[in-house]
């Protein structure tokens, strides 16, 4: 039993670091993160300065700006793939499937981000593991109070009782097909 409570515990921190860097995910898809080895982290043409408008001498500049926008690329797509392996992540400990239900992964991405119901709070405790504190009810628990709730939709959805018009694996039925005849 011991046994089990670490491990539910230690699932649940995870869970709870996924959590926290949704958001961050959410800004990095969309380009709006600053970056601290940036600027700001976006991607933005070259300029001219209006001085010189020989194209051999600026060649070497451009060379450089393009190394420069590369590079920023890179970066981008290394923290994209970090953000989708954590959505991922976040999908299993939910009980998904990531592979064969991509198209339910917003589920994992709104419980990442799920903000606390009222009455809630978050707490750490002194060796760092992260639980939830309702005062109204006077209970603690290791998740996050609506991980339950994106548990019960994704299944609710998967099986066929989610959305009007979505089939098990929540694609979107073609129209016409609802009817049994």
């Amino acid at each position: 039993e011991v046994q089990e409570q670490k491990m539910a515990a230690d699932s649940n921190q995870a869970a709870v670091r996924d959590r926290a860097w949704a958001t961050k995910m959410k800004m990095i898809i969309t380009n709006q993160e600053e970056d601290s080895d940036d600027d700001d982290g976006s991607i933005s043409p070259p300029t001219s300065d209006g001085e010189d408008d020989d194209p051999e001498d600026d060649q070497g500049e451009d060379e450089g700006a393009e190394e420069d926008d590369i590079e920023q690329i890179l970066k981008m797509q290394e923290k994209v793939q970090g953000a989708i392996k954590e959505v991922h992540e976040f999908a299993r400990y939910l009980g998904m499937d990531p592979d064969k239900d991509q198209k339910m992964l917003w589920i994992a991405v709104e419980a990442m981000s799920a903000p606390l119901p009222d009455g809630w709070q978050e707490y750490t405790t002194s060796d760092g593991q992260v639980y939830f504190y309702n005062k109204q009810k006077d209970t603690t628990q290791w998740e996050h109070p609506l991980d339950e709730y994106h548990r019960q939709l994704y299944r609710k959805i998967k099986d066929g009782g989610g959305r009007p018009g979505r089939s098990r694996d929540g694609n979107l039925k073609p129209a016409g097909r609802n009817k049994k005849h």
